[in-house]
C-alpha cells in the first residue's frame, strides 16, 4: 500500500479518533500514489481528532497527508514527513485545522509544513521547525486560494529560496498571529514573501532575516492591508523590516524598530509604489550601512502619509527618510527627530503640511513657518520604551498641537 490510511468518498461520520499514522510511503507510479503516504483524502469528510502523523514521505504531495475532500483536524500533530510539495500537509480541497502542531516536516520544492492550493483555516495552532524550498512554514499558492489564521504561531521555518515563514500568491487574513525567527536563505522575505492579497490585524513580525530583501516582509505586486502591527528585529540587504515594490500596502497603527538592512531601507523600502498608505506610523531605531535608515523611498509619490514618526533611526545618509529618482510622497502631522545621518534627505511633495523636521540641514526641502511646517526646532520628545519606540513630547515641545486636525486618524 501507498497510503497508511485513505479515506475516499466518506461522510462526516467517518472518525479517526487516538490514532498514530507513521512509516507510510507514497512512491508509486501514478499520481495517487504518489500523494498522502500518511492518509490520502478524496472526496471524503472525515473528522481526525487526537490524530499523530509522523515520519511519512511522498514522492510529489503531502508527505503527512494529502487532501482533497472536507476535512476537519483537531488536537492533530503533523511532524517529520518529507514531500516533493507540502511535507506536512498539502490541500486542494477544504481543511479546517484547530489545536494543532505542524513541525519537523520538509519539501524539496514548497511548502515545508503546509501546501495550500484550496481553502483552508487554521485557528491556535503551532507551525515551526520546517523547511522548503519557498514557504517554509507555509506556502498558499494561486489567486483562488483562501487561508484564514487566528492565533497562530509560525516560528523557526526555513526557506532555501524565498519566504521562511510563509510565501503567499493567493488571499490570506491573518488575526493574532506570530511571525518570528525564521530564514529565507538565497531570496526574499525571511519572514513572509507576499505577491498575493494578505490582511494583518494583530500581528508581531520579528527576528527574521533574508539574505536577500525584506527581512519581515517582502511585497511585490500584491495588496497589503496591517492594523496594529508590530515589525521588530528583522535583518536582510534592503528593507530590514519591510521591502515593498510595485504593491499597493497600507499600514495603520504599526511600529517598525530595531530592524537591519546591510545596505539600504532599514525600516521600509518603498520601490516604484504610488499606493503605499501610511497612518500612524512609527519608524524607531532602525538601521542601514547606507542610506534610509527609517525609510527609503525610491520611485514612490503616495498621497498619504499621515501621522508618521521617525525618530532615533540611523544611516549613513538619511538616517530617518532618504529618497531616491522621482519620489515625492507627502507627509502631514509627521515628525522626524534624533535620526543619525540626516532626519531628511533628498524630496518630498513640497505641500507636506504640519510636521516637525529637527534636524535643520535635512529637510528635504520644507521651510520653517511654510504649510504649517516647524523646521529645526527641537522636538522636545522622552522615549519611554526603548524596545518599541514608545515616546510623549514634554509640555513645551513644539509639537504640541501643532498638527492639522482635519487629517488625524
Amino acid at each position: 500500500a501507498y497510503h497508511v490510511v485513505v479515506a475516499e468518498n466518506v461522510d462526516s461520520t467517518a472518525v479517526l479518533d487516538g490514532f498514530v499514522i507513521r512509516q507510510g510511503l507514497a512512491d508509486g507510479s501514478t499520481d495517487e500514489m504518489r500523494q498522502g503516504g500518511g492518509m490520502y483524502i478524496r472526496f471524503g469528510k472525515p473528522n481526525l481528532k487526537h490524530v499523530t502523523i509522523s515520519n511519512n514521505s511522498a514522492n510529489s504531495s503531502g508527505g503527512g497527508m494529502y487532501n482533497s475532500g472536507n476535512v476537519t483536524m483537531t488536537d492533530v500533530t503533523i511532524s517529520d514527513n518529507s514531500a516533493l510539495k507540502g511535507g506536512g500537509v498539502y490541500n486542494s480541497g477544504i481543511l479546517t485545522m484547530t489545536d494543532m502542531t505542524i513541525s519537523n516536516n520538509s519539501a524539496t520544492s514548497d511548502g515545508g509544513g503546509v501546501y495550500n492550493s484550496g481553502i483552508l483555516t487554521m485557528t491556535d495552532m503551532t507551525i515551526s521547525n520546517n523547511s522548503g524550498g519557498s514557504g517554509g512554514g507555509v506556502y498558499n499558492s494561486g489567486i483562488s486560494t483562501r487561508m484564514t489564521m487566528t492565533n497562530v504561531i509560525i516560528s523557526n521555518n526555513s526557506a532555501n529560496s524565498s519566504g521562511g515563514g510563509m510565501y503567499n500568491s493567493g488571499n490570506v487574513t491573518m488575526t493574532d498571529v506570530t511571525i518570528s525567527n525564521n530564514s529565507a536563505s538565497i531570496l526574499s522575505g525571511g519572514g513572509v514573501y507576499n505577491s498575493g492579497n494578505v490582511t494583518m490585524t494583530d500581528v508581531t513580525i520579528s527576528n527574521n532575516s533574508a539574505n536577500g530583501d525584506g527581512g519581515g516582509m517582502f511585497s511585490f505586486s500584491g495588496n497589503v492591508t496591517m492594523t496594529d502591527v508590530t515589525i521588530s528585529d528583522n535583518s536582510a540587504l534592503m528593507g530590514g523590516g519591510v521591502f515593498n515594490y510595485s504593491n499597493s500596502m497600507t499600514m495603520i497603527n504599526v511600529i517598525v524598530s530595531n530592524n537591519l538592512a546591510n545596505i539600504s531601507g532599514g525600516g521600509l523600502y518603498n520601490y516604484s509604489s504610488d499606493n503605499t498608505k501610511l497612518v500612524n506610523v512609527l519608524f524607531f531605531q532602525n538601521r542601514t550601512i547606507s542610506s534610509g535608515g527609517g525609510i527609503y523611498n525610491r520611485d514612490g509619490s503616495p498621497l498619504d502619509w499621515r501621522n508618521v514618526y521617525i525618530v532615533a533611526n540611523e544611516a549613513t545618509v538619511g538616517g530617518g527618510y532618504y529618497s531616491e529618482g522621482l519620489s515625492y510622497p507627502t507627509f502631514k502631522n509627521s515628525l522626524f527627530a534624533g535620526n543619525v545621518g540626516g532626519d531628511c534627505r533628498g524630496t518630498i511633495d513640497p505641500g507636506s503640511s504640519h510636521n516637525l523636521i529637527q534636524d535643520p540641514s535635512n529637510t528635504c526641502g520644507l521651510q520653517d513657518g511654510q504649510n504649517g511646517n516647524i523646521v529645526g526646532q527641537d522636538a522636545r520628545l522622552v522615549v519611554t520604551d526603548d524596545s518599541t519606540g514608545i515616546y510623549w513630547l514634554i509640555a513645551d515641545s513644539p509639537a504640541l498641537d501643532a498638527g492639522d486636525d482635519s487629517v488625524c486618524p
